[in-house]
């Protein structure tokens, strides 16, 4: 804030510590109003600079006051009465913000209403933005983030096929011939390989790449089930969900980084984590969602999903007997509850008689 001078001015001094700005070096001196000139004397110092010109840092706690002076140099004074006193006598006044500062209902309320600005922005604002941002990115370079994905996954995770070649060509014609409710943005193209970790598995990839892993296929009762998990990862593609994922979670980082000052900590990381998995629950709803009303139009049932999803945990708990089934595993999981998922194919099933 800039002082300016005042005419029932009262001269008066005070103590403090120049830096002449070329230097960290202090130098005790004496700070005098007069009229519209600081004068600023001291040990082989004598300055003298317009108060119009000049800048004072606003009060913070029980910190020092700076006076910072049109040419670099500054003076540091205690935040004392007689500096209050001093300003009082120039006609100073604090601005609105030092105001509220000073008044702790004032900056609670202050504190909620940004907390809930942020929530508002995380719940509304961030999905929106993401949603824009991955539709305006080319199909080209779907395509070449898609590529390198399957290049790393298929050198470092991922096998060939150990399915018959007339199986994977069966389901990709079964595949091929389900017709989706809306037109999709991609269209969709099945993979198959095989992992030596991870259980039954299929994912989805930005350009419309859909991989089946073998023991998925294998685990299936039937081709429909198989249908079932095509119709949702092919939801996935038709709204972009990779893409938003990592766009999402750009943003989110960047801004755990501004706050946590280093995004690794554990609080930053575990606040990172518990974010994304909500969209993530919620990307799975989606995709859910679009299955269900794909089997439908193509005269089959939503429940395919959800009871093959069943099956599909009942074989995860089957290899890994350990893994926690409790109501916070579900809440940090990064898909919904499979009871969730089963009871609403059966919900959009009821509907749709």
């Amino acid at each position: 804030m800039t002082l300016t001078s005042h005419s029932n001015y009262r001269s008066s001094e005070i103590a403090g510590l120049y830096y002449d700005g070329r230097s960290s070096r202090p130098h005790n001196v004496s700070v005098l109003i007069n009229g519209s000139k600081i004068s600023v004397t001291g040990a082989g110092i004598k300055r003298s600079y317009k108060l119009s010109n000049t800048e004072l840092s606003e009060p913070l706690g029980n910190a020092k006051r700076m006076l910072n002076f049109s040419d670099g140099s500054s003076c540091e004074l205690p935040d004392s009465i007689k500096l209050k006193t001093l300003l009082a006598s120039t006609g100073h006044k604090e601005t609105i913000v030092v105001w509220l500062q000073n008044r702790w209902r004032t900056s609670a309320l202050a504190f909620l209403c940004l907390i809930a600005l942020i929530a508002l922005a995380y719940r509304y604002a961030l999905p929106v933005i993401a949603d824009a941002a991955s539709r305006s990115i080319s199909d080209n370079t779907l395509t070449v983030i898609s590529s390198q994905a399957m290049q790393s996954l298929d050198k470092n995770i991922l096998k060939p096929s150990n399915l018959s070649t007339e199986k994977q060509t069966q389901l990709r014609r079964k595949m091929s011939e389900i017709r989706f409710a809306s037109d999709l943005n991609i269209q969709p193209k099945v993979e198959f390989r095989t992992a030596a970790s991870g259980g039954p598995n299929a994912f989805a990839l930005p350009d419309g790449k859909i991989v089946f892993y073998d023991s998925l296929v294998k685990l299936a009762d039937n081709d429909e089930q198989l249908i079932a998990v095509y119709a949702h990862e092919a939801g996935h593609v038709h709204h972009r969900h990779g893409v938003r994922m990592v766009i999402q979670s750009s943003l989110v980082a960047l801004a755990l980084a501004s706050y946590f000052g280093d995004v690794s900590s554990i609080a930053g990381a575990l606040t990172g984590w518990l974010i994304n998995a909500k969209y993530s629950r919620d990307f799975e709803r989606q995709a859910d969602r679009f299955a269900a009303y794909t089997l439908i139009h193509n005269n089959l049932s939503p429940t395919l999903l959800g009871d093959f999803m069943v099956k599909l945990e009942n074989e995860h708990k089957r290899q890994q007997p350990n893994n926690s089934n409790s109501k916070l595993y579900d809440y940090i999981s990064s898909h919904p509850s499979t009871q969730e998922r089963a009871a609403e194919m059966s919900k959009i099933k009821a509907e749709h008689k």
